[in-house]
Parts: structure tokens; C-alpha cells; sequence
């Protein structure tokens, strides 16, 4: 029978015989094509059933699966302290990191944390105004009140006594100290000066070897100040009192010719004195000469006096420096 004698007779032959039904039915279940002679009338129905089997199995291979029935796929999440999890019903997890400063993610409970201890509207912070010593306005920047500064905002090394004055010693905590004044020249102890006390030439008199004292000031010399003797038999004596905090380190006597200089500790409540450093004029002649200590520290009660042994009416006296340090 021709092929389009098959396909035209398709709608006039209806298969309604059992044995016919399960002859087809087994063959497609073998996979092959049928000869059907015994059965003109359905063969070109079968053809037609059979190359349609075959598309149909071609397909299955070319998606490389059977078809199956659609189903929903269901997600759920799964969080703990250390990670975030997306479960997938019918696929694979998925674990989504942290957000970075470099890249998008979600949020720790570390960072939710930060962000919850964040008072609201904390972005709109205005510096608060300050009175009182210190004042400061909204712009964050602060000054001193005026008439404000006093001594116990003053950082200073040592603790103040009344009539002290405050000196600048950058050594010392905060670069400042208290200190007593300095008397000034022409008084007892002549002047300090840093570290140092000027003995000036008023403030030598002399002993009661000889029966009239007579230190003279010396002009006679053009251009030059001094003092002298009167008489062989004296000599002269220089009194000064020590700074508070301080103590007696060297001492230097400037004369014309070389004197024999002694010089003591005196107690001013009873005039007992103690030897201390003896040497010679125009020389500095050191109390501590590395045997013997003779430094002494300043008290309430004490001071130094310094003798001077001339020998000749000539020899000239013209002051003297005394070196002193904190005790």
C-alpha cells in the first residue's frame, strides 16, 4: 500500500480489537517497528505512532533527564552568632558573608551592636558651653576667664613661702620657682645673681686688732675702685647671709697681691663659728675639694663670713663672687 494511501485511510479505520491493542503495545515497549500485515489497516496509523516515539525519546536524550511533573521550590534561613544560611528545598545552600568596606553583605550582631549603642540624632552633636575657669563656646574652642590665674593654677617646683618671688629656672618642674629676693647691692650679703652672690666692697669691714678700725676706699688709682687697710694689724671681714634652698659651694676673693682667705659657718643666735674652705685670693677656692666636704646648706640660723688676712697697707681689695646650688 502506498504511503499516502496509508495517511488518507488514518481516519476511516478506528483499532478497537483487544488482541490488535496489545500487539502495538508490546512492540513499542520493545523499542522497534512493527511489520503489521496482518493488520493493513492500522499500519499506517503505527508508522506515524512509532517515528513520533522516537522524537519523543530523542528529546528526553537531548534535555538529559525524563520529564518530570513542576514542584515549588521552598527556602528558609538558618542564623546563628557566626553566620547566615539560605536553605533551598530541592537545590544546593547558600552562606552569605558579611558585609565589608569593600564589598556588600549583611549585618552581624557585632555590627548591629555599634550601631543600636548609637543614641539617635548623635550626627547633629553641638560642643557644649563651659563656664567658669574655662569657658568654651559651641565651636569646641576654649579660653581662660579673666582674672582667673592664681597661684594654685601655677605648675612650680617647690611650695611657696610668703615674700618669695617667682624665677625662671627651665631645669625645674614647669620651668618655674619660688626664690627669695635678692637684697641688692650695697647691703649685707651683697646681691644674687643666678647662682651666684657679688660681694662688693661695702660689705668688707675690719677686726679690732688695731686700736682704730680703718677700712678706706681706695680712688687714688685713676680709673679703679678698691679698698685697703689702714694698719698692718687687721684684717678684713665679709658677712653674707644665704639664699633659702641653698648651699655654699666655692668662693673666689679678687685682691692686687695673694691673701691667705679663710672662710666659716657662723650661728647668728650665739656667733659660734665652724672653719670651713681656706685657700688663696684670685684662685676659686672650692668648700667640697674632694676629701674634705665643707659645703653647708642655708638655714634660719646661719650664714657665711669670710676673712680676708692682709698683711700691707698697700695691697688693694675689689670684691669677691660666692657660688652657690640648689640644696
Amino acid at each position: 500500500m502506498a504511503k499516502g494511501n496509508r495517511d488518507n485511510n488514518l481516519d476511516r479505520h478506528k483499532i478497537t480489537d483487544g488482541a490488535k491493542l496489545a500487539a502495538m503495545s508490546s512492540s513499542f515497549n520493545e523499542g522497534k517497528h512493527i511489520e503489521l500485515e496482518v493488520f493493513p489497516a492500522e499500519r499506517a496509523m503505527l508508522y506515524k505512532l512509532q517515528i513520533l516515539n522516537e522524537e519523543v525519546k530523542e528529546l528526553h536524550r537531548y534535555l538529559g533527564s525524563e520529564v518530570t511533573t513542576n514542584s515549588a521550590t521552598n527556602l528558609s534561613a538558618t542564623a546563628n552568632g557566626t553566620s547566615l544560611s539560605i536553605n533551598s528545598s530541592d537545590g544546593d545552600n547558600v552562606s552569605l558573608p558579611a558585609a565589608t568596606t569593600d564589598a556588600w553583605g549583611v549585618m552581624t550582631d557585632e555590627m548591629f551592636d555599634k550601631l543600636d549603642g548609637i543614641a539617635a540624632s548623635s550626627n547633629n552633636y553641638v560642643h557644649p558651653n563651659h563656664s567658669g575657669e574655662v569657658t568654651s563656646n559651641a565651636d569646641g574652642a576654649t579660653v581662660i576667664a579673666d582674672n582667673i590665674v592664681d597661684e594654685a593654677n601655677l605648675k612650680v617646683s617647690n611650695t611657696p613661702t610668703d615674700g618669695y618671688v617667682l624665677t625662671a629656672q627651665s631645669g625645674n618642674t614647669g620651668g618655674l620657682t619660688w626664690a627669695e629676693a635678692s637684697s641688692g647691692g650695697g647691703e649685707p650679703g651683697g646681691s644674687v645673681y643666678d647662682n651666684t652672690i657679688k660681694l662688693l666692697l661695702t660689705d668688707f669691714r675690719s677686726n679690732d686688732d688695731a686700736n682704730l678700725e680703718r677700712v678706706m676706699l681706695e680712688d687714688d688709682t685713676s680709673n679703679n675702685l678698691s679698698i685697703r687697710i689702714g694698719s698692718t694689724s687687721i684684717e678684713m671681714y665679709a658677712t653674707i647671709p644665704l639664699p633659702k634652698g641653698k648651699k655654699v659651694t666655692h668662693m673666689h676673693i679678687y685682691a692686687s697681691a695673694t691673701l691667705t682667705c679663710n672662710s666659716y659657718e657662723v650661728n647668728l643666735t650665739t656667733g659660734a663659728r665652724t672653719s670651713k674652705a681656706t685657700g688663696n685670693s684670685n684662685t676659686t677656692i672650692p668648700f667640697n675639694d674632694g676629701r674634705t666636704n665643707r659645703e653647708f646648706n642655708s638655714t634660719a640660723t646661719n650664714y657665711l663670713a669670710i676673712r680676708v688676712n692682709t698683711t700691707s697697707t698697700s695691697q688693694k681689695l675689689y670684691g669677691g663672687i660666692i657660688t652657690i646650688a640648689d640644696i
